[in-house]
């Protein structure tokens, strides 16, 4: 952990903001509007990682300074080229090492690569997509450097990058071995939605008419996952009640790619046991009239959409349905999250209509497989959780509210509790990372009020508890690409 990089933060900005304010007064004119009143909107300097990891930059323009974070010491700009340069060649100052024998050169050899870390790879330059795009029909250079300035979707390493286009999609693709390909596939006619691409593999995917629809980026295939999406029956996307009160107001995405882009999972949504209820629209744009609209919408004891959850095969559409009989013969129930643990397994969580307990599982598209980790439950209301967050030996870490306490707990891959990692009567607001080489937690909680929000670091074993900002308030931490 870089605690003074931290403290950097906490104690530099305050006394940036304050020497920028300076002593200011309002007269009752000013105050009335009649002459022009000091303006007292002051902020503090921005404060953001240099590219060198070592340095903040405090200030934008001609005006920031660079900071060394070990120093505090203010120093000169490094250009990123240079920064490069000044770091050590892979084994400079070491000793030559002593010549291998000739049976054991390919052992050595072979253990050398395992040792090397890989090399960062660095995502393609607007400029290399523009260029790469030009070789599509009908877009010129100008065309090209619009499209690849924005892309509509693109995977975390920048490697796949969609474009829609005037009724086709535009996409391109950067292999393993550094090669890019472009390519278009024609959208029939009508809108799609939801455009999506998973990080691995080159799987676009979107939905149309209430249907899934994949895409290989790499082959320009198109497989169409779903067949009988409708009014009532919406696959990939999620409807109303539950993108409004489950996933997020606006969000109505209802597919989750697997982390290696073998698969994907999505909800199927049944909206027929749902009543419809009339809005008025009272603004119609270009009319004084009110307009009624007709929308499923389940009223207070009244049936939700039923939901089922699929898992397809990228390559072949195929789909599995997860086992849900045991939930089927306990009335209602919602899937309200839906993830991937990194071994391909889908993790999903179910609870009763009145969220009063939840089960965290695991459905493996191997074997058809359902198995439940975890059911937390409540007398009164449990929480839609967080997912379950995996570490290197398969036991995980999971926040609960079972105290009344949003707190986090470290389970076994069997799903049995090994500790609590924190608790007390204040609650965990978000993780920030885990360190499992040095098994720590960094966090941010409310330990110091319900008002405040301050970093803290504690042992995976819950000793060790540290704060790690200081002074009242809401303290915001930015880590270096090291997270140190």
């Amino acid at each position: 952990m870089l605690l003074r990089a931290t403290s950097l933060f906490i104690l530099c900005l305050p006394v940036l903001a304050q020497e920028a304010a300076g002593p200011q007064t309002l007269t009752l004119e000013q105050a009335s509007g009649r002459g022009s009143a000091p303006s007292f909107d002051r902020r503090a300097a921005s404060v953001t990682w240099a590219h060198t990891g070592l340095h903040v930059i405090v200030g934008s323009g001609d005006e920031a300074k660079w900071i060394d974070v070990n120093t505090l010491a203010v120093v000169e700009p490094i250009e990123e080229a240079k920064a490069e340069e000044a770091k050590p060649a892979d084994g400079a100052g070491e000793e030559p090492a002593a010549e291998t024998k000739p049976a054991e050169t390919a052992e050595a050899d072979e253990t050398k690569k395992k040792e090397e870390p890989k090399k960062e790879e660095v995502p393609p330059t607007k400029d290399e997509v523009a260029e790469a795009l030009t070789e599509l029909d009908a877009l010129d250079e100008k065309a090209a450097e619009k499209l690849a300035a924005r892309p509509r979707a693109s995977s975390a390493d920048g490697n796949v990058q969609l474009f829609p286009r005037e009724g086709r999609l535009n996409f391109y693709h950067r292999d393993e071995k550094g090669q890019a390909f472009v390519g278009e596939v024609p959208l029939t006619e009508g809108p799609f939605e939801l455009l999506d691409v998973s990080d691995a593999g080159g799987i676009a995917g979107w939905v149309k008419d209430n249907d899934l629809y994949l895409l290989d980026t790499k082959g320009g295939v198109i497989t169409r996952v779903t067949d009988n999406g409708s009014d009532e029956l919406f696959n990939g996307k999620l409807d109303w009640v539950y993108q409004e009160e489950l996933y997020g107001r606006g969000d109505f995405k209802a597919f989750w790619f697997a982390p290696n882009g073998k698969h994907v999972a999505f909800l199927s949504s049944n909206e027929e046991p749902v009543h419809s209820f009339t809005v008025v629209d009272h603004v119609e744009d270009g009319t004084f009239r009110v307009k009624g609209e007709v929308t499923n919408y389940p009223k207070a004891g009244d049936p939700n959409p039923t939901v089922k959850l699929g898992i397809a095969q990228t390559a072949t559409g195929e789909v599995k349905w997860a086992d849900l009989a045991k939930y089927e013969q306990g009335g209602e129930f919602l899937i309200v999250r839906v993830g991937w643990h990194h071994d391909g397994r889908c993790l999903f969580m179910v609870q009763d209509r009145i969220q009063t307990w939840c089960d965290v599982n695991l459905y493996d598209p191997a074997t058809g497989k359902v198995e439940t980790l975890i059911r937390e439950e409540s007398k009164t209301w449990t929480e839609r959780p967080s997912l379950p967050r995996y570490l290197d030996d398969d036991s995980f870490l999971w926040t609960s509210a079972r105290t009344g306490k949003e707190h986090v707990y470290h389970y076994g891959k069997d799903g049995k509790l090994k500790n609590a990692v924190t608790a007390g009567d204040w609650s965990v607001r978000r993780f920030v990372s885990v360190d499992e080489e040095q098994g720590s937690v960094t966090f941010q909680a409310s330990e110091g009020g319900a008002t405040s929000a301050n970093q803290y670091r504690v042992g995976l074993d819950g000793q060790g508890f540290v704060r790690l900002t200081e002074g009242p308030g809401s303290h915001s931490v930015s880590w270096n690409e090291a997270g140190a």
